[in-house]
C-alpha cells in the first residue's frame, strides 16, 4: 500500500497535458471502431496513460490517421488490486487530477464485451495473464463502478473519444473497411478481387465493342 502514492505520482508526473475539461459521455468500444476501420497499435517504453491518436502533423513520427497508439497494460492478478489503490487514492485526495481513473474510466469504454477485450489482446495493447478474454472484459467493467468523476476537471480523453467517435461515424471510413474486409482480406482474396476486376472490365469493353 505505501507503494501506491509513489506509482501515481510516476505516472501523473508522464501524463499527457489535458486540454479540455468535463467527463466523457460516449465512445465507440474496440470492435464497433475496428468495423470502420480504426487500428490498435501498442506502444512500449511508454507511459500507460499517454493514449495517441493523429493530430494532423506529418512528421516522420507521426500518427496515420484510423490509428491508435496505447501503452501496453498488463493484466493479471493484481491488477485490480493496484488500480483499485489508484483510484480510491485519487478519490480521496487528487478528486481534480484524477488522471489513473480517466484512463480506466476510458478503457471501460473501449472494452465492454468479451470481443473488444479478444480484440485488444490480439492487437497487443493488453497483455493477458488471466484466461478468457471475458475476465478482462469484467475486471475492467468492474474497476469503474462507484467512481465520481469531477466535470470541471481536465480530462486527458475528452477529445480523443470525440475524435474516434467522429471517425466512427464517418460512413467513408465504414464502407472503405468493409471493402477491405470482404475483398482483401489476405494476398488471396485480395489478388482474386483484382483478377476478377480486370476481367469484368474485359467482358465490359468487349460488350461496348459489340455495339460500335
Amino acid at each position: 500500500m505505501y507503494g501506491v502514492p509513489y506509482t501515481r505520482f510516476f505516472l501523473s508526473s508522464k501524463h499527457p497535458t489535458a486540454i479540455s475539461k468535463g467527463t466523457i459521455i460516449y465512445c465507440d468500444t474496440a470492435t464497433r471502431l475496428e468495423e470502420a476501420g480504426m487500428k490498435f497499435k501498442p506502444l512500449e517504453d511508454e507511459c500507460l496513460l499517454n493514449i495517441k491518436a493523429w493530430n494532423g502533423d506529418s512528421g516522420r513520427n507521426s500518427i496515420k490517421k484510423g490509428e491508435l497508439h496505447v501503452p501496453t497494460i498488463e493484466i493479471n492478478d493484481r491488477t485490480e488490486c493496484l488500480l483499485r489503490n489508484l483510484m480510491a487514492l485519487e478519490q480521496c485526495h487528487f478528486p481534480k487530477e484524477a488522471y489513473i481513473c480517466q484512463y480506466v474510466k476510458f478503457l471501460d469504454l473501449l472494452v465492454d464485451t468479451a470481443e473488444d477485450a479478444d480484440l485488444l489482446i490480439k492487437s497487443k495493447v493488453i497483455s493477458n495473464s488471466l484466461g478468457k478474454g471475458a475476465a478482462v472484459a469484467e475486471l475492467i467493467n468492474e474497476l469503474c463502478r462507484g467512481i465520481v468523476e469531477v466535470s470541471s476537471c481536465k480530462n486527458n480523453y475528452s477529445l480523443l473519444a470525440e475524435k474516434l467517435n467522429d471517425y466512427s461515424k464517418n460512413s467513408y471510413n465504414k464502407s472503405k473497411a468493409f471493402l477491405r474486409r470482404q475483398y482483401f482480406k489476405n494476398v488471396w482474396i485480395g489478388t482474386g478481387t483484382v483478377v476478377g476486376l480486370i476481367f469484368l472490365f474485359i467482358s465490359l469493353q468487349d460488350f461496348v465493342r459489340s455495339f460500335l
